[in-house]
């Protein structure tokens, strides 16, 4: 009769601790699960100034230096749209740069596709290339940057690739240039990543 009785009373420990355990367990993953959705809005918050950092800090300079020299150009239309403008604009459009606060910018033409592209390196004068469609085979409105301003109709930023100049991974920014409601070209600049 007493081994029933301690039967009994072994089978209702064995259940009481299953029990305790099974509570325990449940309160330790309530408590880790808080814990794991707390360091998630956390590491959101981090990402959150990180994103905030480099908007300020990277992208902010490039996209002021885009819409100063699209702004130029839409003040100054003769410099895209006649002879004598085109030869001007080549002349000053390093010093138009220097003057948007970026090392490096450029201007598609929407009438025949050619480039001005301008860099700044430390220490040195400024670089200007003009690339054509006939010299060079280079057509800026066949880029993705060229026709990812157009189809955006304003600001736009490129998907990442690899520029084939620096051969690093490059986003570019670019905003179309407007004189009388039509496009006369687009402006852009690259953040090397």
């Amino acid at each position: 009769m007493f081994s029933k009785i301690s039967n009994k009373i072994a089978v209702i420990v064995v259940a009481l601790l299953i029990i305790s355990f099974s509570i325990f367990a449940f309160l330790n993953f309530s408590e880790t699960k808080s814990t794991m959705i707390d360091m998630t809005k956390n590491a959101k918050d981090v990402v959150s100034i990180a994103d905030r950092v480099i908007v300020e800090q990277i992208m902010a300079p490039k996209i002021d230096a885009v819409n100063k020299l699209v702004d130029y150009l839409q003040r100054n239309p003769s410099l895209t749209t006649t002879s004598e403008g085109l030869e001007r604009l080549k002349k000053i459009f390093p010093e138009i740069t220097g003057n948007a606060g970026t090392s490096q910018i450029f201007f598609g033409f929407a009438s025949n596709g050619s480039l001005f592209n301008t860099t700044l390196k430390v220490g040195k004068h400024p670089e200007f290339l003009e690339l054509t469609v006939s010299r060079d085979n280079y057509d800026a409105r066949s880029r993705d940057w060229y026709k990812g301003a157009i189809a955006k109709g304003g600001l736009s930023f490129s998907t990442p690739y690899i520029a084939k100049t620096v051969e690093r991974l490059s986003v570019t920014i670019s905003k179309p240039v407007k004189v009388d409601g039509n496009v006369v070209g687009v402006v852009g600049t690259d953040i090397y990543i």
